[in-house]
């Protein structure tokens, strides 16, 4: 019996490019933030800090639509590890499809944030000096109605986000592939120990 050495495992599989990983995180950062400042808000009743945990909340959501933006390009550019081999033609699609699924919630997000404050009669700024142009007309209750639509959203988001969380530890400790390990920003983060099917460190073969 001879036992043969395959490289370290961080070698057989590739991460995400890091801007890929750094936008990623940022974004998960922005929704954090986002839910917090509005959690918060609710939870006072001083009209200053009201006001200002509002205004970082949309400045969190035009936030998250530029990273969105950003994400889709370097996409485009330099594309995306493929972990996706040896997976089931099902959970392929499955993925792909819940990843277009979440880009298109977190641009439309705060895009309903976006009309509702217009509809509101105010406008929005980014980083509070950029002046943004109005995307709806104003009326109080198409505002109503607007909000919501964008608190509905929410809901529908967190829901996608926790599946989303779900089916990375699905796979770092179910299937043990390297799909969590990809995404993750330290280059030392460790690999679980890889299932059969996601190619493992080291195999035994008859001489």
């Amino acid at each position: 019996m001879k036992t043969i050495e395959f490289p370290p495992l961080q070698q057989a599989h590739k991460k995400h490019h890091p801007l890929t990983i750094a936008l990623h995180w940022g974004t998960v950062l922005c929704i954090v933030i986002a839910v917090g400042s509005i959690l918060f808000r609710d939870a006072l009743g001083d009209k200053f800090w009201r006001i200002l945990l509002l205004e970082v909340h949309r400045q969190c959501g035009l936030l998250i639509m530029l990273a969105v933006a950003a994400r889709l390009y370097v996409r485009q550019r330099h594309g995306m590890a493929n972990h996706m081999k040896g997976m089931p033609p099902l959970l392929q699609w499955a993925a792909k499809a819940a990843h277009w699924m979440l880009y298109a919630a977190l641009v439309a997000l705060p895009l309903l944030g976006w009309a509702a404050t217009n509809a509101h009669n105010v406008g929005v700024r980014l980083f509070g000096l950029i002046p943004l142009p109005w995307i709806t007309e104003v009326d109080s209750e198409w505002a109503d109605t607007l909000t919501d639509y964008h608190s509905l959203g929410a809901w529908i988001l967190l829901g996608m986000v926790v599946m989303h969380v779900g089916a990375a530890l699905f796979h770092h400790f179910i299937r043990r592939d390297a799909v969590l390990w990809a995404m993750l920003p330290d280059k030392t983060a460790k690999l679980p120990e890889l299932a059969p099917s996601a190619l493992r460190g080291r195999r035994e073969i008859a001489k």
